[in-house]
């Protein structure tokens, strides 16, 4: 029996080729794999951020918008010689026929409010009167709060007229039976003013954040949860 050997020059051949593939195919092909993977890593992120950018900027808009007609509307109801009279009458001691007629004249006003501006956004408001009175749409009862000493209710009298946000505002909102736990909203209190710049009372306005901007923010999710835009944008 025979055996052939193998001949050392066609392996030192077969190495080189394969070497010299390795190097300059299998080597370059994994580079550009690389280089393409993190580019298309780049491209993707950017285009991320960049769509997360337009539309974080389409709810700023869209919120600004609804804060100022929101803003027009309740400016129109607080300067309103009507508004300014019942809320007069409302500083009376009693409970006569006057007060009460007046109350209501207050909770039809705010009403036509909500229903003709307000509704698209969920928006209510509620007027706060310097007895205690709290006049919404369904509304016409004395607080139960004691809030002449809150934080809210001194920076609201502070701004004057001038829009103050806070959550703090929410625990008016808490007695009524419109009031939904579940929903979020946020809150805005402006002071109103007589001509001679008397205070009058307190006006309390609630937007559903969802109806504002929840078909927008919708598509904003994190691997955490929704992101919470209140305190980015409006505060």
């Amino acid at each position: 029996m025979s055996f052939k050997r193998k001949n050392p020059g066609n392996q030192s051949i077969r190495r080189q080729l394969t070497f010299y593939m390795g190097l300059f195919v299998v080597l370059p092909l994994c580079l550009a794999l690389m280089l393409l993977n993190f580019y298309l890593q780049k491209v993707t992120t950017e285009n991320k951020i960049n769509n997360e950018t337009d539309l974080l900027s389409q709810i700023r808009d869209n919120t600004d918008q609804m804060v100022e007609v929101t803003n027009y509307a309740t400016s129109m109801l607080m300067t309103n010689k009507n508004t300014l009279k019942n809320l007069r009458i409302l500083e009376q001691d009693g409970d006569s026929y006057e007060i009460y007629q007046a109350k209501r004249e207050l909770s039809n006003d705010i009403s036509d409010v909500e229903s003709s501006v307000l509704n698209a956004v969920g928006g209510k408001v509620v007027i706060l009167t310097k007895k205690g009175y709290m006049i919404g749409s369904y509304t016409l009862s004395k607080t139960e709060t004691n809030y002449e000493k809150e934080q809210w209710y001194q920076e609201i009298l502070e701004n004057g007229r001038k829009i103050t946000y806070s959550t703090g505002i929410e625990t008016m909102f808490q007695e009524m039976t419109i009031h939904d736990n579940i929903q979020k909203y946020f809150y805005m209190g402006r002071e109103i003013l007589d001509y001679s710049g008397k205070n009058l009372g307190v006006m309390l306005i609630r937007l559903s954040e969802k109806k504002i901007w929840g078909k927008l923010a919708a598509s904003m999710v994190t691997e955490e949860g929704f992101i919470s835009w209140t305190e980015t944008m409006i505060y």
